[in-house]
C-alpha cells in the first residue's frame, strides 16, 4: 500500500512536468510568432518611410518615377508579410488558449541557465519508474510471503438469539486452516509477480536512456542556438553600418534606389534574425530545463 501511494505521488509530479513542457513550448512558439510580427511591422514602417521620401524627391524632380514604383512595390511586399505574421500569431494564440484556458500569454521570461547538466536522480520521470519498480518488488514479496504461510488458527466468539424476544446465547468458534500444496498453487502468481518486477526494471533502464538522450540533444541545441545568436548579433552590426553608408550615398546621389533597397532588405533580415535567435536561445534553455526535470514555479 505504501509503494502504491508513492507511485500515485510520482505520477502526479510526472504529469506536472509533462504539462509544464507543453506550456513551455506553446508560450515560446507564441513569442516567436510575435517576434516575427514585430519585425514585419518594423520592416513595413521602414519601407513606408523610404517610399514617402522617394515620392517627395520624385515630385521634386530629383528621382525618376520608376524609383517610386520600386519603393511602392516594397511596401506592398512588407504589408503582405505583416498579414502573414498576424495570421501565425493568431494561430499560436489559439493553440495556447486551447491548452491553458488563458486568453493570452505574457512575454516569456528567460529561465535561468542550469549550472549542472547531469541527469538528476530526482527527475520526476525517474522517480516514477523507480516507484513502479519498488511497487512490483513489494508485490512479489507479498506473493512469496503468502506462499510460505503455515497453518492458521482462528478463535472467536459471538452472541445470538434464536427468535425475537428470546435471550441471547453465546458461542465460541475455532477454525484451523492447513495449506495443502501451497507451493504449487502459488507458483503461477509468483511467476507473474517476478515477470512484472523484471518488466518494471527494464522500463526503468529504457526510460533512463531516453531521458539521457533527450538531455544530450537539449544541451547541443542550446549550444547551437547560443552560437547562432552571437553570429546574428555580429551580422546585424555589420548590416546596420552598411545601411547607414548606403542611405548617405543615396541622398548624395552616389548610388541608386535598387542598391539601397537591397541593403535595406539585408538589414531588415539581419534584425529579424537577431531577434529570433534571441528567442531561440530562451526556448532552448526552457527545453534544457525541461529535460532536467525542472518544473517552473
Amino acid at each position: 500500500a505504501e509503494r502504491t501511494g508513492f507511485v500515485a505521488d510520482a505520477i502526479l509530479n510526472a504529469r506536472r512536468l509533462e504539462v509544464a513542457g507543453k506550456v513551455r513550448d506553446r508560450i515560446w512558439i507564441l513569442a516567436l510568432a510575435r517576434g516575427d510580427l514585430e519585425q514585419a511591422q518594423s520592416a513595413l514602417q521602414t519601407a513606408q518611410g523610404l517610399a514617402d521620401d522617394v515620392k517627395r524627391r520624385v515630385d521634386a524632380g530629383e528621382l525618376p518615377r520608376s524609383d517610386l514604383l520600386l519603393a511602392d512595390k516594397d511596401v506592398l511586399t512588407r504589408t503582405d508579410a505583416v498579414a502573414q505574421a498576424e495570421n501565425r500569431v493568431a494561430q499560436a494564440e489559439v493553440a495556447f488558449r486551447n491548452l491553458t484556458g488563458m486568453e493570452s500569454a505574457l512575454a516569456p521570461r528567460r529561465e535561468p541557465l542550469p549550472a549542472n547538466t547531469e541527469l538528476p536522480e530526482n527527475h520526476p520521470q525517474l522517480v516514477l519508474v523507480d516507484a513502479k519498480v519498488e511497487q512490483a518488488r513489494a508485490h512479489r514479496e507479498r506473493v512469496d510471503g503468502e506462499r510460505r504461510k503455515g497453518p492458521n488458527v482462528w478463535l472467536g466468539g459471538k452472541r445470538f438469539k434464536e427468535r425475537s424476544g428470546a435471550g441471547y446465547d453465546s458461542a465460541v468458534g475455532v477454525e484451523i486452516s492447513i495449506p495443502l500444496g501451497s507451493v504449487a498453487h502459488a507458483a503461477p502468481a509468483l511467476a507473474m509477480a517476478g515477470a512484472a518486477l523484471t518488466e518494471a526494471q527494464v522500463e526503468r533502464e529504457h526510460r533512463y536512456h531516453e531521458l539521457a538522450e533527450a538531455l544530450y540533444i537539449a544541451t547541443l541545441e542550446y549550444q547551437r542556438t547560443n552560437e547562432a545568436q552571437q553570429r546574428a548579433q555580429r551580422r546585424q552590426e555589420l548590416a546596420e553600418a552598411s545601411l547607414d553608408i548606403s542611405r548617405r550615398a543615396f541622398e548624395l546621389g552616389e548610388t541608386d534606389l535598387v542598391r539601397l533597397l537591397q541593403v535595406q532588405a539585408d538589414t531588415i533580415d539581419a534584425r529579424h534574425d537577431q531577434q529570433i535567435r534571441q528567442l531561440d536561445v530562451g526556448l532552448a534553455i526552457a527545453r534544457l530545463n525541461q529535460s532536467l526535470g525542472v518544473i517552473p514555479q
